[in-house]
């Protein structure tokens, strides 16, 4: 069996741009990459395996006590002092 292509991030939002693409992914417009069981891909590729998006990520073990908040993680931005006391952004 050969190793999975990787594609580069401009191939991959051109094919996501793609009337198509949410043919081939379970849930794209919720950002769920996974394709589909009955994507051409595994007819056209015998043997490709699909990435593994669930073993992909932080997980906690012996070296990560506890998973970052999303605040931590970057994913929400604090708000500012003035925000926090219901002053609106300039």
């Amino acid at each position: 069996m050969e190793p999975n292509r990787i594609l580069s991030a401009g191939l991959i939002w051109h094919l996501l741009a793609t009337p198509w693409a949410a043919e081939v992914f379970v849930g794209m417009a919720k950002g769920d990459f996974r394709l589909k069981p009955d994507a051409q891909v595994f007819k056209d590729l015998p043997g490709f395996q699909p990435i593994p998006f669930d073993k992909i990520g932080l997980y906690v073990d012996e070296y990560r006590r506890k998973l970052p908040t999303d605040t931590e993680a970057g994913r929400i931005r604090p708000k500012s002092a003035g925000e926090a006391l219901g002053v609106p952004p300039l």
